[in-house]
């Protein structure tokens, strides 16, 4: 699901190379707008609105929608989350996020767990998990 039907179709086109296109439901709709939604897992990939790429990627300032309202919405519609974000995260501002999300859906002292892969030297993506 994805808000701009060209990131629905790479999606399609990514499931299609590895074999899995019959095992996904895509949809083009802003998740946010969804009332009621149930699944198995939410794979968020956020914008970045940063005009200027040389200061770190803020959770709280450069998310497009912001962060915060996105994983209050995954949490409600799955208890497993896949978070995507850019190479330079400000990786200090990530407990915050996660300790109020988690302490808002009663989840803080479940056996949730994150998993942080930052890889500077490779221009790459970072991919963060919740469990």
């Amino acid at each position: 699901m994805d808000r701009l039907p060209k990131r629905t179709i790479y999606a399609k086109r990514n499931a299609e190379a590895i074999d899995v296109i019959d095992k996904i439901d895509f949809l083009s709709i802003d998740f946010l707008k969804i009332q009621k939604l149930t699944g198995d897992i939410v794979f968020l990939d956020p914008s970045d609105n940063r005009k200027d790429k040389k200061e770190p990627y803020s959770v709280f300032k450069n998310a497009e929608p912001d962060l915060p309202t996105l994983l209050s919405k995954s949490f409600e519609t799955s208890s497993r989350i896949a978070l995507k974000l850019p190479h330079d995260i400000d990786v200090a501002e990530l407990p915050t996020l996660f300790h109020t999300t988690l302490e808002k859906y009663g989840l803080y002292n479940s056996s949730f767990f994150c998993f942080v892969n930052i890889v500077k030297d490779i221009q790459r993506d970072s991919v963060l998990r919740l469990r």
